[in-house]
């Protein structure tokens, strides 16, 4: 796993969810209240070093969080 630390949400990312929810939603407050939940760096150990890449694993324990709501 290669961590990615810097936690900014890409422009384009940033476009599609404005687009999409124009008045926002609780994930989207949520984020941009508290900041990053999770960091990569908190995960690193739990994927091996070689083989195929995954989904960030911040973004993916945000995506299980609002999915338990």
């Amino acid at each position: 796993m290669q961590p990615k630390g810097s936690g900014e949400i890409p422009a384009e990312t940033v476009r599609v969810a404005r687009a999409a929810f124009p008045k926002g939603s609780l994930a989207i407050r949520v984020r941009n209240e508290l900041g990053p939940l999770f960091t990569d760096e908190q995960f690193a150990d739990l994927f091996a070093v070689r083989g195929e890449a995954c989904l960030v694993t911040g973004a993916a324990g945000v995506g299980v969080g609002v999915a338990v709501r």
